[in-house]
């Protein structure tokens, strides 16, 4: 129960963490429109949702409904970004800053779907498979490895050129604070199955 608690609370500091980093990397981008949610707009979304999952007695959704909201989000959040709703996507870096944002969500909402699971449904797919449950876990590792390779591989080039641009920084942060919350997600995920 103490590590539920721990994890708990990382997962709320870190997607803490990656909504003020958003706030400041998007305000020094000069993202000034607003009619749709810009990054702080996406993370704030992300950490209602990781709050309200957080809550033991009263939500306000169950959490199906956040996972589905969340795997909407983060499509969307990439394709409002490449259509030029937000006015930041002309950089390669921040370009890839809004790519990890939605796929952060993803990541998020199938993590949220896994953890609320029942665990009898998941049982059924289990059993009609010899062979360990089906294609369904190999996938999510799969997008998962993925997911922490591309967040390397971004952190990596951002700490590079963090010297050279003011607001890299708060990307940086917010990429890493990120994989720190999807990785409490993951060992929370993994101690409920």
């Amino acid at each position: 129960m103490a590590l539920h608690l721990w994890l708990t609370a990382g997962m709320l500091v870190f997607t803490g963490m990656g909504l003020c980093c958003a706030a400041a990397g998007g305000h020094r981008d000069g993202a000034r429109r607003l009619a749709v949610p810009s990054g702080a707009g996406w993370m704030a979304l992300m950490l209602a949702a990781m709050a309200d999952i957080a809550g033991q007695q009263v939500h306000l959704l169950p959490g199906a409904a956040w996972a589905l909201i969340l795997l909407l989000a983060g499509p969307l959040s990439v394709a409002l970004s490449h259509r030029g709703a937000i006015p930041v996507v002309h950089d390669p870096l921040k370009a890839s800053m809004h790519l990890h944002r939605g796929l952060s969500l993803l990541v998020m909402g199938a993590l949220v779907l896994l953890m609320h699971a029942d665990p009898a449904a998941q049982a059924v797919p289990a059993a009609a498979h010899s062979h360990g449950g089906g294609p369904v876990p190999l996938l999510l590792a799969a997008g998962l490895g993925s997911y922490l390779l591309f967040s390397a591989r971004l952190s990596l080039r951002l700490y590079r050129v963090r010297a050279v641009r003011r607001g890299s920084r708060a990307h940086l942060i917010e990429a890493l604070s990120s994989v720190a919350a999807a990785a409490c997600m993951i060992v929370m995920a993994m101690q409920a199955h």
